[in-house]
């Protein structure tokens, strides 16, 4: 009788039992009765606990892994970023770039991380649409203004106030007439 009550306890030990009425008190070894019946007096939980046996690791969409019932996802700053988790279960991740330096070119003025153009542009040799179509200002000992078109030096203007163009110079012109 004990051997088949051991054998009967064995093949019942691995199988699952749908429907158990016990009339008496249940003991078991490390059972806290006050945490079962606080639970069992909240109701019903089926459902209201992720079952998952594994979910999708995605970057960008692109899938990454699958983790499965169990495991452990670890999000790791490295030394210029944050990890900050949020309300929801949102996962923020911050770049510190603080020691950038910036500096302005000619033309440019520079305040704070903010860009712009001088107002005051002596300090500039060169002005225009592009590298075909531009004034270049030569302030050395000649101390004269070129002006290119269509990557043409078309003109001088010379410190002792003589003007040399190449063609014609047209007096009185009407394509200022609107």
């Amino acid at each position: 009788m004990r051997a088949a009550l051991l054998l009967i306890t064995t093949y019942m030990a691995s199988k699952v039992i749908d429907d158990l009425n016990v009339t008496g008190t249940i003991t078991a070894s490390g059972y806290n009765d006050s945490n079962w019946n606080t639970a069992h007096g909240w109701g019903n939980h089926s459902g209201l606990y992720d079952d998952y046996s594994s979910f999708n690791l995605k970057t960008n969409g692109v899938q990454r892994t699958t983790v499965t019932s169990g495991g452990t996802i670890d999000i790791v700053a490295s030394s210029n970023m944050t990890v900050a988790y949020g309300a929801g279960g949102v996962v923020t991740l911050s770049s510190a770039n603080d020691n950038t330096t910036y500096s302005a070119g000619t033309g440019l003025d520079l305040t704070g991380t903010t860009f712009s153009v001088e107002s005051d542009l002596r300090d500039v040799s060169h002005i225009g649409k592009d590298s075909n179509n531009y004034i270049a200002f030569n302030v050395g000992a000649a101390g004269h203004t070129d002006f290119y078109v269509a990557g043409t030096w078309s003109a001088r203007l010379q410190a002792n106030g003589e003007l040399h163009v190449i063609g014609d110079i047209v007096a009185f012109s009407d394509i200022f007439i609107p």
